[in-house]
Order: C-alpha cells, then structure tokens, then sequence
C-alpha cells in the first residue's frame, strides 16, 4: 500500500532531492486553488490567469525548500498569487496605456480618418501662410 505524504513532505522532498512526481503531485493538489485566486484577481482573463499560476508555481519551486518547513502552505500561495496578479494587472495597464499614446501620437503625426476635413484646409493654410510677411510667417511656422 502506498503512503500519501502530506504538502510539506512533497515539498522536502522535491526541495532535498528534486523528485519531479512529488512537485507534480503538489502542483495537482493545489493549481485549482491558485488558478481561482489568480481569476478573480485579473478580472476573468483566462490566459492571465494561467499566467500567474505558472508564476507562483515557479516561485514555490525555488523556495521549496524554505517552504517545506510549513506545515501549511496555502497562505502563502494565496498571497503570492495575489502579489503575481496585481503585478500582472500593474504591467498590462502600463502595456494598454503606452500603446493607446503611441495610438494617438500616430493620429496626430500621421492624421486619422477624421482629419479628413483638414485635407481640404491644408491648402488654404498653406496659402494663407504664403501671403504672410517673413517675420509672421516664421512666428506661425515655428
């Protein structure tokens, strides 16, 4: 009959001799916990969810060996899911906000579909701009 070891002993084990089966297990054991925590904190989004699972597991793996002097750890993959998401959500929001001043910067560099009104205007300014003296025209053009 085999034994069922405990979270701590997975841990020790994968900590002292790196049993891939005993990481393995206590991964099965505990991705659904910490993939919930990670959903509810990135709003829904599946794939960043799935993302800071991985995260945390990958943090558990290089402290395994502190960890496994806990008798239990699931508050600490609680709150580490937590800290993964919100850092997660920091960088998507930074990423979205960066992209939509890149987005506009382009519209007003480059002129959007609405500047089309200003394709007729263009060559009256120029015109204008043309009839003004040296020391107007370099004002307006600087």
């Amino acid at each position: 009959m085999e034994t069922v070891m405990d979270d701590a002993e997975l841990l020790r084990s994968y900590a002292e001799r790196r049993d891939q089966r005993a990481f393995a297990e206590f991964v099965r054991r505990h991705l659904d916990f910490v993939y919930g925590v990670a959903l509810r904190r990135v709003g829904g989004d599946r794939q960043m969810a799935e993302d800071v699972s991985q995260d945390v597991f990958s943090s558990l793996a290089k402290k395994a060996s502190t960890l496994c002097r806990r008798p239990i750890v699931t508050g600490w993959l609680h709150t580490a899911a937590r800290y993964s998401a919100a850092s997660r959500v920091r960088t998507e929001r930074r990423r979205r906000e960066r992209e939509e001043a890149a987005h506009s910067m382009a519209e007003i560099n480059y002129g959007s579909p609405v500047s089309a009104d200003w394709e007729g205007l263009r060559p009256a300014i120029d015109e204008a701009i043309g009839q003004l003296n040296e020391r107007d025209r370099m004002a307006i053009l600087l």
